[in-house]
């Protein structure tokens, strides 16, 4: 097959038809063609690169059938160069009106057809570049468009993950963004050594659940056609329909998996520290209570002692003919006693208190 640019002459004139060949048959792939109607007809099969057009033609003339190629979305951007002996000015404006690319005077010179055939050629070669440059920059557009969006939605799961106090919650959130993304997944949590599963079907099959088995041990992640194993600490990620035809989208969605599932990986450790510090909270109000119900019985108990002892030195005072200055030296002893009696429980008062108040502010944290 030659490497020429194949170019399609329309006249009915055999004179020109020759005149043409003999100056382009060098260069060119030549088809010809003698009036508007064959030259329509031929383009239903016929690609050609350029259109040597007569305007004044029986049957469809030059106009009419240039009308009929650009007006048709298969052959419109194939370029025409009109060969017309009508010259005036308006009828040149006819053939630019009609889409045509250049419009040559007969009789022509052959130099001057060469020129402006290779003109045409040079210009659209220029006008693919631009629109090729054009759908290249769309294109680009976009894919960022698309990872501008695709980043935004993990920078909004990782705002709510924080949000999350239970791992229902942090598994609901997930399988949001999984969607996002056109994703069917299945999650599976680990909680105080029980699994728990999710799935943005809410039916997680036995066929799945061995998978996720079989491959907890595995690489971090694990290819096998569309699916995809993401392993990481406390959560397993299983997607199901990956986009492995789509390379570009492939890769980013892989990078994009890695952070929304190390993210909630991240974000499960901060849930299972405060499920503990929330138990922590709760045994130790358990205990405070504990302690403050023996610290009141003591202090009862102690109460009661101290009155006993009083009652009995007062009963001994009264027996013991001691002196006044003996009955008054006795008593401070005692006075003294029970103040600092008093004093120690206080102290143990205070400082249950102080516990108290902080357990409060870890709960309110």
């Amino acid at each position: 097959m030659s490497d020429k640019p194949l170019i399609l002459a329309v006249d009915d004139e055999p004179t020109n038809i020759e005149i043409i060949e003999e100056a382009l048959e060098n260069k060119y792939q030549l088809e010809f063609s003698e009036s508007g109607e064959e030259c329509l007809e031929k383009l239903n099969s016929l690609k050609p690169e350029l259109i040597l057009l007569d305007v004044n033609m029986p049957g469809i003339g030059g106009i009419d059938a240039c009308n009929k190629i650009k007006n048709n979305a298969e052959t419109a951007h194939i370029p025409v160069i009109f060969l017309s002996a009508l010259g005036l000015p308006e009828d040149r404006m006819k053939g630019y009106k009609a889409g045509a690319d250049d419009y040559i005077i007969k009789p022509f010179d052959t130099d001057e057809l060469l020129a402006k055939i290779n003109l045409t050629f040079a210009s659209q070669q220029e006008k693919t570049l631009l629109q090729q440059g054009s759908t290249d920059a769309m294109s680009m557009a976009m894919t960022a468009m698309s990872q501008a969006s695709e980043m935004g939605e993990v920078m909004q799961f990782t705002r709510d993950s924080h949000h999350c106090k239970t791992l229902n919650e942090l598994a609901t959130r997930l399988l949001q963004s999984f969607s996002q993304f056109e994703l069917s997944a299945t999650i599976r949590m680990t909680e105080r050594r029980e699994d728990l599963f999710f799935s943005t079907t809410d039916i997680v099959g036995d066929r799945e659940i061995e998978a996720m088995e079989y491959a907890r041990e595995g690489d971090r992640f694990i290819h096998f056609g569309k699916r995809t194993i993401l392993n990481y600490n406390n959560l397993s990620v299983l997607i199901k329909n990956m986009p492995v035809q789509e390379i570009d989208k492939y890769g980013r969605i892989n990078d994009i998996l890695g952070m929304l599932v190390e993210g909630a990986d991240a974000r499960i450790v901060g849930i299972n520290m405060l499920s503990s510090l929330v138990q922590l909270i709760s045994t130790t109000r358990e205990v405070l209570g504990d302690i403050e119900l023996v610290r009141k019985d003591n202090e009862q108990k102690n109460a009661e002692i101290l009155n006993d002892l009083v009652n009995s030195v007062d009963w001994a005072f009264i027996n013991m003919d001691l002196s006044e200055e003996q009955e008054q030296y006795f008593k401070g002893l005692l006075n003294k006693a029970q103040k600092q009696s008093s004093a120690l429980f206080e102290a143990d008062f205070k400082m249950e208190k102080k516990i108290e108040n902080l357990i409060s502010s870890l709960s309110v944290n």
